[in-house]
């Protein structure tokens, strides 16, 4: 069990994870999607989302405002991901690098609360 969090623990929240992931995630795959009702950032966001939530893109579609359906994200989805599939490694270090980086106590003095 964790101890307790002093003041000198930094503390990131969640929608600094959620767009943190989505900007690393957008620099490294290379997923072109520029329909009228969907575009890649709302894949991207949908898959997060969906990830931390444990749920479904389904589900996670339904809670958006004026996000992509389901369907329309699974669309996109079969289109572009035989095309990413090789670069997970490379996707991996990046999140891992881009955590490394925000997560240094000298580069969370403009983000912490």
């Amino acid at each position: 069990m964790p101890g307790p969090i002093d003041r000198d623990t930094p503390i990131v929240t969640s929608e600094q994870v959620l767009e943190l992931t989505i900007e690393t995630l957008a620099k490294h795959l290379d997923v072109t999607i520029n329909g009228y009702r969907c575009k890649a950032l709302d894949v991207l966001r949908v898959l997060v989302a969906a990830c931390a939530q444990r749920g479904t893109i389904e589900s996670t579609c339904q809670q958006l405002k004026n996000g992509p359906s389901g369907n329309r994200v699974r669309e996109q989805l079969n289109k572009t991901l035989p095309q990413i599939l090789h670069k997970l490694t490379e996707l991996e270090e990046a999140l891992n690098q881009a955590w490394w980086n925000i997560c240094r106590p000298e580069s969370l003095a403009g983000i912490i609360r």
